[in-house]
């Protein structure tokens, strides 16, 4: 139910669905459920990162729960990582969850969805869409004091794709989600 972000890791795709407060596994090519994880964990789910190779692959998933208006709701479980271990049918085992987001100050996360992954470079890139920024944090969890966009973005921060180049460069391409041009 509302499926927001569609992943793949060798024959396993991963929906996070925002309704069903879950990731659900399914099997390529026939797309037969293999299981699920998250259910009790997560409140409202978007966007997902993976990182690794099979049979164990770490998630970053954002929750986009709600929150008083007023800023005093809990802003530290934003952003869910999952380590999950697969086993020959892609049934899921969840090996260890950890939760982040900075509870107030510049690394606050207050509406989430959008989630990009450098894995090379260790860095989450967060997009924030009442603060109209992607904020980087590293894959543990710590706001690293990066910003982008800020300033420039006018809708929402959407998507996001990370472009390599040679030499161990690159850079990021993100949408600015807006009514008549994006």
């Amino acid at each position: 139910q509302r499926p927001n972000a569609v992943l793949v890791a060798g024959d396993l795709a991963f929906t996070v669905e925002r309704d069903n407060h879950r990731v659900q596994v399914t099997r390529l090519p026939d797309g037969v459920p293999a299981g699920s994880f998250g259910e009790d964990e997560l409140r409202l789910p978007y966007g997902a990162v993976i990182s690794g190779w099979l049979p164990e692959l770490t998630f970053w998933v954002t929750d986009d729960y709600e929150v008083p208006p007023d800023g005093t709701g809990d802003l530290t479980r934003r952003i869910h990582r999952f380590l999950v271990r697969f086993d020959g049918n892609g049934k899921p085992t969840v090996l260890d969850h950890a939760t982040f987001g900075d509870p107030e100050g510049p690394g606050a996360l207050a509406v989430v969805e959008t989630i990009g992954l450098d894995a090379e470079n260790n860095r989450l890139l967060v997009a924030d869409e009442a603060r109209k920024a992607h904020l980087v944090y590293d894959t543990l969890g710590r706001f690293t004091g990066g910003l982008m966009g800020e300033g420039l973005i006018a809708g929402d921060p959407e998507g996001v794709a990370l472009v390599r180049c040679p030499g161990g460069t690159g850079y990021w391409i993100a949408t600015d989600q807006q009514p008549d041009v994006s």
